[in-house]
């Protein structure tokens, strides 16, 4: 298999032949968008984002599309590649999306893997590598991936092909195998992931976020029952703001909140790298009407989040260069928690001041330097970022 893979890609070691093949190859890639206008640096930093979304993940079947996952027997992927180095947590967020929209066939395959990995391993993975998975991360985000690719049309994305194994894992009792969703009938029983199962805030707005692409995928097969109960528990979250501090915060399976002193700004075993700040926007991106139910309204929630954001700018021009590479204390470009915050403006009815923060954002933390993006790309997560925002959209 390996010396037929060499003959099918390399037929003849010629360095130029290679070199120019590569370039036509990333030219026709890259190409699919064409950016006009900004600067000259703009643009090279526009192309070197786009090209970051290739980088990973990983096409792992051979030339005759014949592959092998951890424990299983040989296939062999038709009508697409089986892919693996899914880093699903952080790409949902912007690589599946662009991959949805400007690059089907991307799309078709990333989401035929996902179920060849659910079926071949018992479970969807949460960050497969390789042939097998390693369990890496939070919340079932193969949901949103495979969800996205459906709510965009993606031809080739069947529901029916994931949807099963999917709603088992969600909600039914007794499933063996649960992917991201271990936490599951915690999540049900009390409405949101209690305290004693850890990370629990971030889990909770994970599920939350996780149900309701699972609703409209369950709605896409058909089965409208599943499609409410769903979005209905998608708003479990909302259990978890505490007034008295204005945060999300882990909640007991009693129902009460942890005693004692309280930091928005550190992180703690509740949040997955990240602290209270980061974290009380998650929810916002399937459920902005709950963030401004829980903060007192529209106006105070766009409040609030302009406070983040005028601490975020005040944090980063006093504090010492170098803190760049460290997590931040209120919005933190560099990890993927709370990287839609500033499109919470505008969903919030404020457009105008999403502009203001992403286009500071975009000046302040992206260049086309060695350090110009702002964190772990984690598989083009923080580079798509740039691109989503280059073309007026997220």
């Amino acid at each position: 298999g390996a010396r037929a893979n060499l003959a099918a890609e390399v037929p003849a070691i010629d360095f130029d032949a290679v070199a120019a093949a590569t370039r036509a190859a990333w030219a026709q890639e890259l190409d699919v968008v064409k950016v006009t206008g900004g600067t000259e640096a703009e643009r090279r930093t526009f192309y070197t984002s786009l090209y970051h979304a290739f980088l990973m993940p990983s096409v792992i079947d051979d030339a005759d599309g014949t592959f092998q996952l951890a424990g299983g027997t040989v296939q062999t992927a038709t009508g697409y590649h089986q892919m693996s180095d899914l880093s699903l947590w952080d790409t949902y967020r912007t690589v599946a999306p662009l991959y949805s929209w400007l690059y089907p066939d991307s799309a078709v395959s990333q989401a035929r893997s996902l179920v060849a990995f659910g079926n071949g391993l018992g479970a969807y993975p949460k960050w497969p590598l390789a042939i097998g998975e390693t369990g890496t991360m939070l919340g079932a985000s193969a949901e949103i991936v495979y969800a996205d690719a459906v709510a965009r049309g993606v031809a080739g994305v069947d529901p029916a092909a994931a949807y099963p194994m999917l709603r088992a894992a969600a909600i039914d009792a007794g499933v063996a195998k649960r992917g991201g969703r271990d936490d599951v009938m915690d999540y049900e029983q009390y409405g949101y992931v209690p305290s004693t199962d850890g990370r629990s805030v971030s889990v909770t707005t994970e599920y939350a976020h996780d149900d309701f692409a699972l609703a409209h995928l369950a709605a896409a097969a058909g089965d409208a029952a599943t499609h409410d109960m769903l979005i209905e528990r998608s708003h479990g979250w909302r259990a978890l703001y505490d007034p008295a501090t204005g945060f999300l915060r882990a909640k007991a399976p009693d129902g009460t909140f942890a005693a004692g002193s309280f930091d928005p700004t550190t992180q703690m075993p509740d949040y997955a790298e990240a602290n209270a700040w980061q974290s009380l926007w998650e929810a916002g991106i399937h459920d902005p009407d709950g963030i401004a139910m829980v903060l007192g309204g529209n106006d105070a929630a766009i409040a609030k989040l302009t406070d983040m954001f005028e601490k975020t700018k005040e944090d980063w021009e006093t504090a010492d260069p170098s803190a760049a590479n460290f997590p931040r204390p209120y919005y933190w470009a560099g990890n993927e928690p709370d990287i839609a915050a500033p499109y919470l403006f505008a969903q919030l009815g404020r457009a105008d001041l999403t502009d203001t923060w992403v286009r500071w954002l975009v000046d302040t933390v992206y260049s086309d330097q060695p350090d110009g993006v702002p964190g772990n790309d984690d598989g083009g997560t923080m580079s798509e970022w740039f691109v989503w925002r280059a073309l007026g959209l997220y």
